[in-house]
């Protein structure tokens, strides 16, 4: 048996060696039974020698541990933090239909028709770049520090909003909306995601649940702030305003989203192994990462367009907005409820549930929505059931690969939702040229409900190869 105790306490054993071995910081001493002169010295360094071993590896294991007790204030803070990342992030991202609306009504409104066309990739260009940076912010997570990334993500996020208030042409909010306040928004996002679940364990869907809902909140407010400010002040300050809520939003963030001590020495030791590309050989997680991209490109449609499909059959402005906030706020609800029953039921039983419903609710209620009350009916049902995505895309990555494994799981998923951002776009450039169909916006509700089924079937594959037997 041989023991080594450096720095951090190790212990190794050999069984094929009858030798011990106690490695100090200092030197190294060998204890072999031939140097005791009888049997009963022999059996007490024997003794001793196991008490030390045991010490040993309580020691490390609670050092090595990657996982400390539900919640705790320090976890509820960066909960808190989450819930303010979302909130001035996604939730100004999933807003932008608002901006897109009067954009299109009074600012570009000579531009031709294919403004409709080049303002949808002012959101495809925000949501690429806080989708596609994952890898970029975990080498700067393990070079600087999670602190000095969050500063560099509050000056990327505000300067792209205040900076987008000043655009006169489509191509200014490419820049600015688009990819400086999408990098930051990435750098943001990240940081929660992969933190969140080191201080959570049977109450991490409840935890992701609860930050997810900030995106609710926020995009159930931001929409009437947009409104409300360019009706009176115009497009420029409204993205100024933002800019200065995001900076007090940051400040807040910065000083309650940290990281445990023992996860700060964990990737210390481990920053030449910051990706693990082995997860790609796992199935299950491949199949996850199509199954998550189909989602987030479904999920996007009926938020980004019901501004203009609304304005299409004859509603105001201000009812526009109104369909996007219910939809919201049903999020909110959503995505808490979701999050108590997936740590129930299991985060991959509630994605197949509540992608379901969504999916009938596109076929069965949005096919035949021509009026307010029906439209505030869809938007109801599916923003209750649709925005499962952002509360359970980390337990269910979680799930499947575990959590040493997160972090470069959480980067590959949300790289491969890059594609999924652009499936809006093509979406909106088929139904723009589509001089036959039957009924407008059609290829908007055939997509999104045809995707939410495609998700369906993908989870049911997924959780019958994790265990055939118990549906848990």
């Amino acid at each position: 048996m041989i023991i080594k105790k450096k720095n951090s306490s190790r212990t190794v054993e050999n069984s094929k060696s009858n030798d011990y071995y106690v490695e100090n910081n200092n030197n190294d001493t060998r204890i072999s039974d031939s140097n005791f002169d009888n049997q009963e010295k022999v059996s007490c360094h024997k003794e001793h020698i196991q008490q030390h071993e045991q010490n040993v590896i309580k020691e490390t294991k609670k050092e090595d541990s990657p996982i400390i007790a539900d919640g705790g204030c320090a976890g509820w803070l960066v909960v808190l933090g989450g819930v303010l990342i979302q909130f001035i992030t996604i939730g100004i991202g999933i807003s932008w239909g608002v901006m897109q609306a009067y954009y299109e009504q009074h600012v570009f409104n000579n531009d031709g028709s294919s403004v409709r066309f080049q303002l949808g990739f002012v959101s495809s260009c925000l949501f690429a770049f806080l989708n596609g940076l994952g890898a970029v912010f975990q080498i700067l997570r393990s070079i600087l520090g999670i602190r000095i990334v969050l500063v560099i993500g509050t000056l990327f996020l505000s300067t792209g909003l205040i900076t987008a208030g000043f655009s006169t042409q489509i191509w200014h909010l490419y820049l600015t909306q688009g990819i400086c306040f999408g990098t930051g928004a990435c750098f943001m996002y990240m940081t929660f995601t992969i933190t969140v679940p080191r201080y959570f364990y049977s109450k991490r869907n409840l935890a992701f649940g609860i930050i997810a809902a900030g995106t609710g909140i926020g995009g159930a407010i931001i929409p009437f702030i947009m409104t409300a400010v360019n009706n009176a002040l115009g497009s420029g300050w409204t993205y100024r305003i933002l800019g200065f809520i995001s900076i007090i939003f940051n400040v807040i963030i910065y000083l309650v989203v940290k990281e445990p001590r023992h996860l700060q020495q964990h990737y210390t030791k481990k920053r030449n192994a910051i990706f693990d590309f082995q997860v790609l050989k796992n199935l299950d997680f491949v199949l996850w990462c199509l199954a998550a991209t189909v989602q987030l490109a479904v999920y996007a449609s009926p938020f980004f367009i019901t501004p203009t499909y609304a304005t299409f059959y004859g509603l105001s402005d201000s009812q526009g907005s109104s369909l996007v906030t219910v939809g919201n706020i049903m999020n909110f609800f959503d995505r808490i409820i979701c999050g108590l029953l997936a740590d129930k039921f299991g985060p991959i039983n509630m994605n197949i549930f509540f992608s379901s419903i969504a999916a009938l609710s596109c076929f069965l209620i949005w096919t035949f929505a021509d009026n307010y009350g029906m439209i505030m009916t869809f938007m109801v049902i599916f923003g209750f059931e649709g925005g499962v995505y952002f509360t359970l895309m980390p337990t269910i990555t979680v799930t499947i690969l575990g959590i040493e494994k997160l972090p470069t799981g959480i980067s590959i998923v949300l790289l491969c939702n890059v594609i999924s951002i652009f499936f809006t776009n093509i979406v909106s450039a088929i139904d723009s040229n589509s001089t036959t169909s039957p009924q407008p916006f059609i290829t908007y509700k055939m997509f999104t409900g045809v995707g939410f089924f495609f998700v369906v079937i993908i989870m049911i594959w997924i959780k019958f190869r994790i265990n055939k037997k118990d549906f848990y």
